[in-house]
């Protein structure tokens, strides 16, 4: 409704497209740093005749999630669609109720983290061998 009351009869908002850029920096910086934690653990852990498998795990992740999304918005829009109302993701941002589809993804993405968290919990790091296992007594008269 932002748009309809302080734009243009049309509803544009006086807005800057690059109200967006720090969203995407954002983005952009936890895709990174998320692939070198990735790589990082998944060459350490894995076994060294799968680590280009398990890196391969990566893209896997990534494709599937995109597919989800793909999904979810699906599912919200048959269901928001089918109620009578206006639909929560509709072309026209002030009849859309946006706000609804936020708060699903939130969710998920708070059973995703109590998920990993479980996980984290009971994962078992592989064994590495300490310094005193390793070093050669070099000096033994």
């Amino acid at each position: 409704m932002f748009a309809l009351s302080k734009g243009d009869s049309d509803g544009v908002a006086p807005m800057s497209v690059m109200w967006l850029a720090p969203h995407f920096l954002l983005v952009a910086c936890c895709h990174i740093f998320g692939t070198v934690g990735y790589t990082k653990f998944f060459n350490k852990e894995s076994p060294n005749s799968m680590t280009t498998i398990s890196n391969s795990l990566l893209c896997l992740s990534l494709s599937v999630g995109s597919n989800l999304s793909t999904i979810i918005v699906n599912i919200v829009h048959s269901y928001t669609g089918k109620q009578g109302g206006a639909d929560w993701l509709a072309s026209d941002i002030n009849k859309g109720r946006l706000e609804y589809f936020y708060f699903i993804i939130v969710g998920l993405t708070v059973l995703n983290l109590c998920y990993f968290i479980f996980c984290a919990h009971r994962y078992r790091y592989k064994a590495t061998p300490t310094a005193r296992n390793t070093s050669v007594e070099c000096c033994r008269e």
